[in-house]
């Protein structure tokens, strides 16, 4: 792929300048991608703000908490997934590792087994994009490079906290899939492999008889290809989100 030739053309004495490690470290900063971020992450809170406006007015004209009798539930989740890069693994053609904030979305669906115990299986997806500088070429040679994780999720939940607002602690194991692409091209291999320990929280509160509205947090490590090695990928994989949770009888 591109990392192949352009270490190639590096050591056949290309001198384009490579990134300091101070510049790096700031390298999820990308101005020429800022537009396309504060786009999405603009059509991200606007999804958002309708659904919290939809499940008020739908919750309006009931009691103020979920139904206690309830066994399954069903999640629509907006999020920010925060991909850190690995500096480590930056091959010697390109000037930065592919890192950033990308926006996204999701869903869950939730199966009480016990008292404040439930099991939840859960999807989110987000595309991170960035141009990057191919060093040891023409300096004006840039490539854009995207990587798309949909992280499926089988996941045990725990409520603790004793009143009718929810602090939901959850583990389990998630399957990542995507393939990143170069120039549109996808690579030769998925960007994961395996699966990856989860772990997160959720915390929310009523705003209808069968609403809850949550913030929502997941962390994951996943195991990374040789394709994500070639485009400095990180394995951490942290999203925060807003989701509202519909709860609905058996």
């Amino acid at each position: 792929m591109v990392a192949g030739e352009t270490r190639g053309a590096c050591g056949s004495g290309g001198d384009a300048p490579r990134l300091t490690p101070i510049a790096r470290r700031h390298a999820w900063y990308d101005p020429a991608l800022m537009p396309d971020i504060a786009r999405r992450a603009a059509v991200t809170l606007f999804v958002a703000a309708i659904v919290i406006v939809c499940a008020r007015s739908a919750g309006a004209q009931t009691s103020s908490a979920p139904r206690p009798d309830a066994r399954f539930a069903f999640s629509a989740i907006g999020l920010a997934s925060w991909q850190p890069g690995d500096d480590r693994l930056v091959p010697a053609g390109i000037d930065r590792s592919l890192s950033g904030i990308a926006g996204g979305f999701g869903g869950s669906f939730d199966m009480a087994l016990i008292p404040k115990t439930s099991a939840i299986v859960e999807i989110t997806t987000a595309r991170l994009t960035k141009t990057m500088s191919v060093v040891g070429l023409s300096i004006n040679d840039q490539v854009r490079v995207s990587s798309r994780d949909t992280v499926l999720s089988f996941l045990a939940g725990r409520n603790v906290s004793p009143g009718a607002h929810t602090v939901r602690l959850v583990v389990g194991l998630s399957k990542v899939f995507g393939t990143p692409s170069v120039a549109g091209v996808p690579m030769s291999t998925p960007s994961s492999k395996s699966f990856a320990l989860t772990v997160g929280a959720d915390a929310g509160a009523p705003i209808g008889r069968r609403l809850e509205l949550l913030g929502v947090f997941r962390f994951l490590q996943a195991r990374r290809n040789s394709s994500a090695a070639e485009i400095g990928l990180g394995r951490n994989v942290i999203r925060i989100g807003v989701a509202v949770r519909w709860h609905f009888d058996n």
